[in-house]
């Protein structure tokens, strides 16, 4: 049976083990391990490199650090310590020891999914499409500025640059002010040093940063984390910065602005981003080309009394719901094995869209005259900024929320409600793909979602994420165009690169 103070006993093994050696020598082994060429995927996958960073982790937050005094570790001696490290995989959960095998295949997406897939250029135009055109005194770009010393444009620019420069060359594994050393036309150096600032640290402030987050006391929770150097890929080595893994850099790029303002004040940065997220979301679907009732529209149709929702795109035969949540879940919540604890952590948000679009089903049924159509088949999409890992409504009924969900469908037995099944909690990421799929012709969004559901009834066809039943209706995915445009534009803005 699990026990965290088994799991630290034998964590106490390995450090005393690893404190025989010198830190810096391991550390550098790690990287080389880090950085190693891979053919494939799964080759990448089979060296752990969740497990390589965590270790480094381990030794910088060490009370012995940086301990110069010990060995130098030869080859055999670092893959002695990683193995005897991944081997306290022994002492963490059991998938039986999950509270519902789903929360356990959440940590596993959790600690390996970043790094099963490249770098998507769209995520850096959709932040330029969210972030950069807003007034130079909105508080989005006045606290970034503050809070980085570097603009929102200057970041995205260099951001392009620096990832251009590491996919051109992807032996890269250091990087230097020389790196952007003909931009000095468009940047200057003082520029660069900022951006390159912003993104790194020196090792003994990484190692402070480290330190201020622990709670002095490892726990099993730990082999599931997406690593830390996420919030800092690049490490400052001398006049150099060395990239920690190249799947971190990318992770680390997608989502900075928005990462580093939660970081800031995520109370005051979600108050303003709210409002931004939903009139991206909204543009997804304009750009469709689908018929859709906006908030404002349905609050005019309906009133302003009670419960709202976002958006309702009107299909043939069905209405799907849209409510944008540009939350995300912290670490512990999804990695947790615990069903309260998770309930704790999503219920003010998901729970919340799952009423609001009741509540307008329901409005609707009460007013006939209403112009906003009612149809007997209904859907819903909660879509987040970041992946909450709740999949389908199923699994959040059958998990989190049956006698919630079931106090709705008993108050509201006399209209159309909306089947766990045709529920599912999608990123932006995902809607976008939907969107350009429905652009593109030939399947709408409730299609999608029946195909999906029909899948999802299957152990042997279901999917963790909305994309794979994207993935399996059309192959291969387009970029929806005004991304695809963005990234253009920036580019050739970009073209001295």
């Amino acid at each position: 049976m699990f026990s965290e103070d088994e799991y630290y006993a034998e964590f106490k093994k390995v450090r005393n083990r690893f404190r025989k050696f010198q830190y810096h020598e391991l550390i550098k082994g790690c990287f080389r391990c880090l950085h190693a060429p891979t053919q494939s995927t799964p080759e990448l996958l089979q060296r752990y490199p969740w497990l390589v960073l965590l270790f480094v982790k381990w030794l910088l937050i060490d009370d012995d650090y940086p301990s110069r005094s010990g060995k130098v570790a030869s080859e055999n001696d670092l893959e002695e310590l990683l193995q005897r490290s991944y081997n306290l995989i022994d002492e963490t959960r059991m998938p039986n020891e999950y509270d519902h095998p789903t929360l356990f295949f959440r940590s596993l997406a959790y600690q390996q999914l970043p790094y099963q897939f490249d770098f998507g250029y769209r995520h850096l135009a959709r932040q330029s499409i969210l972030f950069a055109g807003l007034d130079d005194n909105h508080l989005i770009k006045t606290k970034f500025k503050e809070v980085t010393d570097v603009s929102v444009q200057d970041f995205l620019e260099l951001s392009w640059i620096l990832i251009f420069r590491f996919i051109k060359n992807a032996e890269t594994t250091r990087l230097s002010t020389r790196s952007f050393g003909n931009l000095k036309g468009e940047y200057s150096p003082e520029v660069v040093k900022k951006y390159l600032n912003t993104v790194s640290v020196p090792i003994a402030e990484a190692r402070r940063l480290l330190k201020k987050a622990d709670d002095k006391k490892r726990k099993s929770i730990e082999h599931y984390e997406f690593t830390p150097f996420v919030n800092f890929p690049l490490l400052q080595i001398n006049s150099e910065y060395l990239v920690t893994e190249k799947h971190v850099l990318y992770r680390s790029m997608e989502h900075f602005i928005y990462d580093r303002l939660r970081q800031w004040d995520a109370e005051k940065f979600m108050r303003k981003f709210g409002a931004l997220f939903e009139r991206y979301v909204k543009h997804s679907i304009e750009e469709s080309g689908v018929k859709f009732s906006t908030e404002t529209q349905i609050r005019k149709e309906l009133g302003e009394q009670g419960n709202q929702i976002d958006f309702i795109i009107h299909e043939n035969e069905a209405n799907v719901f849209i409510e944008a949540k540009g939350v995300e879940m912290n670490y512990p919540g999804r990695v947790t094995h615990s069903v309260s604890f998770l309930k704790d952590k999503t219920s003010p948000s998901v729970f919340k869209a799952i009423r609001q679009a009741h509540d307008i089903i329901h409005k609707l049924e009460q007013t006939p005259q209403c112009r906003i159509p009612s149809k007997k088949n209904n859907y819903l999409f909660v879509v987040t900024y970041k992946a909450f890992n709740l999949h389908n409504g199923r699994s959040y009924y059958d998990i989190l929320a049956q006698e919630k969900m079931d106090e709705i469908y008993r108050e509201y037995n006399s209209c159309p409600v909306i089947s766990p099944e045709n529920m599912y909690f999608i990123t932006i990421d995902e809607l976008d793909y939907v969107c350009a799929m429905v652009r593109k012709g030939g399947i709408s969004i409730s299609k999608m979602i029946d195909i999906a559901k029909e899948a999802d009834k299957k152990p042997e066809t279901r999917k963790f994420e909305f994309i794979q039943h994207l993935l399996n209706m059309s192959k291969t995915l387009e970029t929806p165009h005004y991304l695809v445009k963005e990234k253009e534009r920036m580019l050739a803005k970009l073209k001295f690169i």
